[in-house]
């Protein structure tokens, strides 16, 4: 049980920072909630001088947790020591508590206490005993550990498991791999939850390092156990070197579909050192689900010489692997591949032709010219294409063109795509007064409906010329105009 802080203390008066009065209110007949508080600013201003008084709490059911997060972090040797000396007394749940903080508190002195009670009859404590000793990480907690894998209730074992590997990761950051090899490989032998076993592998192969460690992975990637090769996938993002990436490489010919299609997607999360040529080759030909899984890899990692396969890609009957391709090629990465786009769609024809004209636009490469080439086409799909590409990538240079395909669209066809094409561009000027003022110029060099549409596109500009646009028409005595003008 705790006790609920209503806004920690809000409505109340300041809490005291005073450690005297802190310690004061401990003693006092102060309301629970009172003292849940000022253990709370104990964990702030506590010194050893407040130890004492929260040991006191370590075994009222309503403040204990409270009292052990002050002493988890006050310093010095009398919040070990009180710590210690209360799990003679303490049972059950506040036991298990207390001995999570000596765990907190990594208390080397507080090891051969802990060894004992990894044979309390109650499975809790020894299960937090054995965590706290892997939190403590020290040679002698791991020598307490290693014997009790062999038996005893499974719940202990697991808890001596996470003991054994959390010592193992210590011994590891503190460089010493070869004992942490040693530890994580006793765990994997051992008749443990799943759950360890996966821990332990991990541990090992990070441990092993490149020469010992990498053929280590490619068994876990092999690994029937779903588990373990889900482990070895994730190990895998954060094992460095390129010899990983060779090692995947190796692994993705062998895998069945299902799996190499994951293989690629981690491939993909190494961006620094992955075998772009590998994945490339994956996205080619082949088994439909990894060719989707390589595709999707190229669009984060891949380059220029990408292109071919993704455009020939593109235009594959295939819905998913033409739509994943399309998705590739707007987030390819690289100056490069926009001037290849660029230069590619100069020469373009055929089914590459629109697609070059559309990727221009998502990806907002500056190919202008081209695109005005284009909106002459004769067939209307890559004349409409060309003026949404020209929306999303013409600068205030060729403003004027499109307010021309607005006003005299090359066929009424074209009309809907010229006027969404200007709004887009207009909207995008960096200077808005001075693109208002083309507007309006051509707006009042236009009537009927085509005026209203620049009236519109002026509208969404905004700006102080637009507003006096936009008025002038709401005051016109043409009815259609004073509706067009009062509606924006």
């Amino acid at each position: 049980m705790t006790i609920a802080l209503t806004g920690d203390g809000v409505g109340q008066s300041p809490a005291p920072k005073d450690e005297k009065e802190l310690i004061a209110i401990l003693r006092s007949d102060a309301p629970k909630g009172e003292k849940a508080l000022a253990c709370k600013n104990l964990s702030v201003y506590g010194s050893s001088e407040s130890v004492a008084d929260l040991a006191k709490l370590l075994g009222d059911e309503q403040l204990a947790s409270r009292s052990r997060i002050a002493l988890e972090v006050i310093p010095g040797e009398a919040a070990d020591e009180a710590l210690r000396k209360e799990t003679e007394s303490l049972k059950g749940w506040l036991l298990v508590g207390t001995i999570n903080s000596i765990g907190v508190r990594r208390d080397a002195g507080a090891v051969e206490l802990l060894s004992g009670r990894l044979e309390d009859k109650d499975t809790d404590v020894a299960s937090a005993a054995a965590v706290a000793l892997g939190r403590i990480g020290n040679a002698a907690a791991a020598k307490s550990l290693q014997p009790k894998l062999a038996g005893g209730p499974l719940a202990v074992r697991s808890a001596v498991a996470e003991g054994c590997v959390l010592c193992a990761e210590r011994f590891l950051a503190e460089g010493n791999a070869a004992e942490a090899t040693k530890l994580y490989d006793v765990v994997r032998k051992a008749e443990v939850p799943e759950q360890r076993i996966v821990e332990a592998t991990r541990g090992a192969i990070l441990a092993r390092g490149k020469q010992d460690g990498i053929p280590l992975l490619a068994e876990q990637l092999r690994s029937s156990n779903k588990r373990l090769f889900q482990m070895a996938l994730s190990t895998a993002r954060e094992f460095p070197g390129e010899d990983v990436d060779q090692a995947l490489a190796a692994e993705l010919d062998r895998a069945p579909p299902e799996r190499a299609a994951l293989i690629l997607l981690a491939m993909a999360d190494r961006t620094q050192t992955v075998k772009v040529a590998t994945v490339l080759k994956a996205a080619g030909s082949g088994n439909a689900q990894v060719r989707l899984a390589a595709i999707v890899a190229l669009g984060r990692v891949g380059n220029a010489t990408c292109l071919p396969s993704l455009l020939e890609t593109a235009l594959n009957t295939d819905p998913e692997l033409s739509s994943a391709a399309k998705e590739a090629l707007v987030i390819l990465p690289g100056e490069s591949v926009d001037k290849d786009i660029a230069a590619r769609l100069a020469k373009a024809e055929g089914k590459t032709y629109p697609l070059l004209i559309e990727l221009v636009g998502l990806r907002h490469i500056e190919a202008s010219e081209a695109l005005l080439k284009a909106v002459k086409h004769s067939d209307p799909a890559i004349r409409t294409a060309a003026l949404t590409s020209l929306g999303s990538t013409a600068s205030e240079k060729y403003l004027s063109v499109l307010v021309t395909h607005v006003v005299k669209p090359t066929s009424p066809d074209d009309a809907p795509a010229a006027q969404a094409a200007l709004k887009a561009a207009a909207i995008r000027m960096a200077d808005r007064e001075a693109c208002a003022g083309e507007l309006a110029a051509a707006a009042d060099r236009s009537s009927g409906a085509t005026k209203i549409v620049l009236l519109d596109v002026l509208g969404a500009v905004g700006g102080t010329k637009a507003l006096a646009a936009v008025g002038a028409a709401a005051n016109s005595p043409d009815p259609p105009l004073q509706d067009a003008g009062s509606r924006l």
